[in-house]
């Protein structure tokens, strides 16, 4: 399968009931609005069930307003046996990127067998490429802090 294939678009509108104490939108609705977009790649992957596993990355880069036509573009940039990397790059109604994000969702079929991604640019071959690096140090970091808290009395937390 073509990473172009996986590409999913979304747009909404910035709402009143969207803003936070500063007049922006909320980075919390926005964070909800990506995993709901970026599922749709994940979606254009396999049509088995899956479910979010991680927010690997947001990073937020400029403020959208009342008003701001938003669109979030998203792809499949990763996956091994039932776990899917999807990026997500939203941006303004000028069309600068106003953030991204990295999710990881899982599929809930262990039988399932996902098609092999195959790269056309060279973004795509290096998304590709840093996949197993970046789930090798997002299991690491998860495995060290699983073993810190579970080995906490809770009254140290």
């Amino acid at each position: 399968m073509r990473v172009k294939d996986t590409i999913d678009i979304h747009h909404f509108k910035v709402e009143q009931a969207d803003l936070n104490h500063l007049g922006i939108l909320f980075g919390g609705k926005l964070l909800a609005k990506i995993d709901s977009s970026l599922a749709g790649s994940v979606k254009k992957m396999t049509n088995e069930r899956a479910v979010t596993g991680s927010v690997d990355k947001v990073r937020f880069i400029k403020a959208l307003a009342l008003g701001e036509e938003v669109t979030i573009k998203s792809m499949v940039s990763g996956h091994s046996d039932r776990v899917i990397e999807v990026l997500g790059l939203i941006y303004n109604g000028e069309h600068e990127l106003a953030a991204y994000a990295m999710l990881t969702f899982v599929v809930l079929n262990k039988q399932v067998k996902l098609p092999e991604l195959v790269p056309e640019t060279e973004f795509e071959a290096n998304l590709i490429a840093g996949f197993l690096k970046r789930a090798e140090l997002s299991q690491a970091l998860h495995n060290e802090i699983k073993t810190e808290l579970t080995t906490r009395d809770e009254r140290d937390i």
